[in-house]
């Protein structure tokens, strides 16, 4: 079996995102983990997961181009909205923008 590019990997993710998000997916639900209103931005934002799986990028803009909000209170959890928390973004999700 052939191994996948990172690029391909990221395309999946994308296109899966966007598979959920057309069938209904809530874009800013939150998850009551890391003291509650985390949403799935704030966690794909501030987790190594998706960011060692090679998807992060692709993840956070397809959020983003789906109108996720990047300032609702509590999104990275901790109380903390992710503009505060930018030490806990990838250098790489940091250049992601709207």
């Amino acid at each position: 079996m052939a191994s996948k590019l990172p690029s391909e990997d990221a395309e999946e993710c994308r296109a899966d995102t966007e598979l959920l998000l057309d069938a209904g997916a809530e874009i800013d639900a939150t998850a009551n983990v890391y003291g509650g209103g985390a949403t799935t931005l704030g966690l794909a934002a501030t987790s190594v997961h998706p960011e060692r799986a090679g998807v992060q990028e692709a993840l956070l803009q397809t959020l983003l181009d789906h109108g996720a909000v990047i300032d609702q209170p509590r999104s990275a959890g901790n109380n903390d909205p992710l503009y505060w928390v930018p030490r806990k973004w990838s250098p790489k999700s940091c250049n992601i923008s709207r």
